[in-house]
């Protein structure tokens, strides 16, 4: 027989025995719901978070569930009224009655004398009757931070350890509850959910925030909210009664008064004068520990206020895991630090003074900066970046972080500290402004006796060094001068003589890297990445790693090694996304080389997605020759070949223009030179004959390295567009004459991707000739030196002449001399070039674009929309928009009728 209250519980508020109502527009937890109601273990669970991170809600959602499924509840919402131990175990007798539990023996024992039993008697009655209850029952204890009985927490420490099976005790409280259960903890049966779970996630906040916000914004709201239930509640209340639009969602912060008054009733009132200042005060500080708060609260002990708040989940959030430092919710601390600045006043710098020199005492140069910057104290700021190497602190991974502060600062100062001016001049370079970085350069030189002096007085020896490398390493690379022999024995001198320099001797072997890798030295060139990484992965600086990767995987590139290649960008990429933002340079710089080797093995959905997303950043941020040549090269003959010699000189017009903005000469040129070389491939003899007077190919490929000029990257592939241009003129024995000059130094050097080109062209050559052994040796070697690789775009582009020079080899019988790998990569060769001749007939015959044409392709293989999409790396919608068009051009209703027409029409064979 279920109990029930009797006239004598008169005296009870009985809406404290069941949940609060329902709110407008409660939002169901469903996640936090599955994972309360999926476990039968837990004897115990312990909700516990600050105010407004929806413990009752949750706890009633809980309850509700519970009744809605025919099992048994009991509820009780406390208040400061139970602080009374006596109305406590009232109350308790009351919820426990309100569910059916039997309670005759409790009750009985409460109502003599006037005393507290044992705590001990009341939990065994307690846990008796619950076993004698049967049923599977929760008991929900709201708010238990309210008590402050040392007799309640006895109590239900006593009744939690013998509770039966069929009954789950659950407490919330705005502090963990100090109940000792460490063994039940280690057996699995207690559970405990606190901020991290109760925190909105970005799918929840979506859902409950109707705002039609693209996933950056999304993202960015729950960063600033970091998913608090109050504060998306407010946002939504806001929305909703229009008093805040969409694009005034970044100004609600810590210091809206809807919120300041919630955190000013709800949690500030409540402290002591000490608490207040500790929070007041620790709250100018992006982190904090017990020992900074000591400092800026005279009298105080900061740790015991800080443990304190640490047991009570008081908005902290701990940053490491001794426990040693803190910060706060983030907009917690906008109202803290807005109330105290209303407080102080001016005074505030004052705080921020002392946090300067604390903070850089203990080693955390970012935040000291940061509150000098904060109190207007920029001498103090450039004077602390001048202590730390300034411009060194890009490559110890600050790039993004030094580019903020450096706007910050009075530029005047640039005179009085010379690694502040060299910071200047390296992240107006890295920002794309390396004609601005030179004029500045110029200026100060003017000022300095050629930067003999600073100040008025002689420059030390190792800044003077410093300042060199500078000049030599970034203002002369950026702007594309050439490396001559005195910059080489400069660096060669600098590194015999540093010592334990890191950063220094890193830069120097990247860029003797380089160098040799522009003069087709690559063996030298690989010696210096060697000793780089070696030196790299001892500082462990990720930002200057990810450079050497870059030009590692260049070198592997230039030998036709493009696994090694992948393997080496995989590693940058990994590097990059872990401590890069994904709309960093690194990131896009990643992009390129990996869009020009997928072109290489032409993985054209592969290259068309990957230069896609980099070139829009490439073309405006930190970029070099290097870089530019590989990115626009990629796009260019992609357009090529995907939507026309239209779209490809549009592109290079582009780097056209880019090479006038940053001083590149040379990406002018090769820009000309890649337009005559897809001239050619597309057939456009004539116009391409004319371009080749206009730029004066011969005379640029007729240039020899000097020691002026060490770079053979022109020369070499204005050569081989001569050769191209030779054969498409008919004059096989002068293209011979040409390509026969750029073997024997290509072969030297190990630089197989420009010699594969050679070997094909070659034995184009040959096959006008009519020499067919000849022509098969020079195929046989462009094969054997791409087939492990996957190197097929330059097989590929030779299309037509390729074809003849296949027949030549068929007639000559020497396939039966090749390998079975050998065999199938040149089948596979042929059939490239046959859909891509398809693809451009298609075009020219049936209005097709190539990617309709590639869609057809997959089509007939039967594939769904999605696996077309997946096998494109395109979207399911870009592939119904595609077939919606094909369908209407060729007047077909089914995909069937569109494969069975692409068959008569021989478009797919």
């Amino acid at each position: 027989m279920e109990s029930k209250l009797t006239q004598a519980d008169n005296w009870i508020i009985r809406t404290k025995l069941s949940p609060p109502r329902a709110s407008a527009g409660e939002f169901a937890r469903h996640q936090l719901l599955q994972m309360v109601t999926g476990s039968g273990d837990v004897r115990l669970t312990m909700v516990h978070a600050p105010a407004g991170y929806g413990k009752t809600t949750f706890l009633k959602q809980w309850h509700d569930y519970l009744l809605g499924n025919d099992s048994a509840a009991s509820w009780l919402s406390l208040d400061e009224e139970e602080r009374s131990a006596r109305r406590f175990f009232n109350y308790l007798v009351a919820a426990l009655k309100s569910a059916g539990v039997g309670c005759d023996s409790l009750e009985n024992l409460l109502s003599r004398g006037t005393g507290i039993p044992p705590s001990s008697s009341l939990a065994a009655l307690t846990v008796n009757a619950l076993q004698d209850f049967g049923r599977n029952l929760v008991l929900f204890f709201d708010d238990y931070h309210l008590i402050a009985e040392a007799s309640v927490d006895e109590y239900f420490q006593k009744v939690v350890e013998r509770l039966p099976d069929n009954v789950e005790l659950v407490v919330s409280s705005r502090s963990r509850p100090d109940l000792r259960v460490e063994n039940l903890r280690y057996r699995g049966e207690v559970r405990e959910i606190s901020v991290a779970d109760l925190s909105f996630s970005v799918a929840e906040m979506k859902s409950l925030i109707d705002l039609d916000l693209a996933p950056d914004d999304l993202r960015r709201l729950w960063r600033k909210t970091e998913g608090w239930p109050l504060v998306c509640r407010m946002i939504d209340s806001l929305y909703r009664s229009k008093s805040i639009s969409v694009e005034g969602l970044d100004e609600f912060s810590g210091r809206s008064s809807d919120f300041a008054t919630y955190v000013t009733e709800q949690v500030f009132s409540s402290l002591s004068e000490d608490e207040r200042q500790f929070l007041l005060h620790t709250s100018i500080s992006g982190r904090f520990s017990g020992d900074l708060a000591s400092l800026l609260c005279p009298g105080i002990d900061g740790w015991s206020i800080l443990d304190n708040f640490r047991r009570n989940d008081f908005f902290l959030v701990s940053l490491d895991a001794e426990g040693r430092w803190y910060r706060y919710h983030h907009l917690f601390r906008e109202y803290l630090y807005e109330t105290l600045r209303r407080r102080v006043g001016s005074e505030i710098n004052v705080l921020h003074n002392k946090a300067a020199v604390w903070l850089f005492d203990a080693g955390l140069i970012q935040e000291a900066i940061e509150q000098a910057l904060k109190a207007g104290a920029h001498r103090m700021a450039a004077d602390m970046i001048e202590t730390q190497g300034g411009w060194r602190l890009i490559y110890q991974d600050r790039l993004g972080w030094l580019q903020g502060v450096l706007e910050r600062i009075d530029k005047s100062f640039l005179a009085e500290f010379p690694r502040l001016f060299l910071a200047e001049l390296v992240l107006l370079v890295k920002s794309g402004r390396p004609v601005q970085a030179m004029n500045l350069a110029e200026e100060i030189s003017a000022k300095t006796a050629e930067y003999q002096e600073w100040g008025g007085e002689p420059l030390a020896k190792e800044l003077l060094t410093e300042f060199e490398l500078v000049r030599r390493l970034f203002l002369e690379d950026y702007v594309d001068r050439p490396i001559g022999p005195g910059t080489l024995t400069f660096m060669q001198n600098s590194l015999d003589s540093l010592r334990d320099d890191d950063i220094l001797k890193a830069l120097i072997h990247d860029a003797m890297t380089a160098a040799h890798a522009d003069a087709g030295e690559l063996d030298k060139a690989e010696g210096h990445l060697d000793e780089a990484e070696v030196v790299l992965n001892h500082c462990g600086y990720h930002y200057e790693i990810i450079y050497i990767l870059f030009h590692r995987a260049n070198v592997c590139m230039e030998r036709a090694r493009l696994h090694q290649a992948a393997d080496v960008l995989q590693r940058a990429e990994s590097i990059g996304s872990r401590y890069f933002d994904a709309d960093s340079d690194v990131i896009a710089n990643v992009a390129s080389f990996k869009a020009d080797l997928a072109f290489m093995q032409n993985r054209l959905g592969d290259a068309g997605r990957l230069v896609g997303s980099a070139l829009d950043l490439v073309q405006g941020r930190d970029g070099w020759f290097d870089l530019y040549a590989k990115a626009y090269s990629t796009a260019a003959s992609l357009a090529r070949v995907t939507t026309g010699m239209t779209s490809a000189v549009a592109v290079l017009n582009e780097a056209r223009e880019t090479a006038h903005r940053r001083c590149l000469p040379r990406l002018e040129t090769l820009s000309n030179l890649l337009e005559l070389k897809l001239l050619l491939l597309d057939g456009n003899v004539s116009e391409a004959n004319e371009t080749a007077r206009h730029i004066g190919l011969d005379d640029l490929a007729n240039v020899r390295s000097s020691t002026a000029n060490r770079s053979v990257f022109l020369p070499d592939r204005a050569a081989i567009v001569l050769a191209r241009l030779r054969l498409a003129l008919n004059e096989p024995r002068a293209a011979s004459r040409v390509l026969r000059r750029l073997m024997v130094p290509l072969e030297r050097q190990g630089r197989l991707r420009l010699l594969v080109e050679v070997w094909l062209l070659m034995a184009g050559t040959m096959a006008r000739l009519g020499n067919n052994r000849a022509c098969g040796e020079y195929l046989d070697k462009a094969v054997h030196a791409c087939v492990l690789e996957g190197h097929t775009r330059p097989f590929v582009d030779e299309g037509e002449m390729l074809s003849s020079v296949l027949k030549v080899d068929d007639s000559e019988c020497r396939t039966s001399t090749r390998s079975r790998f050998e065999r199938t990569f040149l089948a596979n060769v042929a059939d490239a070039i046959r859909l891509e001749q398809l693809a451009r007939g298609a075009a020219d015959r049936f209005g097709l674009s190539r990617k309709e044409h590639e869609v057809v392709v997959q089509l007939a293989k039967g594939l769904t929309n999605r696996q077309i999409a997946a096998a494109l790396y395109v979207s399911e919608d870009t592939v119904k928009y595609r077939l919606k068009k094909l369908f209407r051009k060729w007047d077909v209703r089914s995909r069937q009728s569109a494969v069975r027409y692409a068959r008569e029409k021989s478009l797919l064979s």
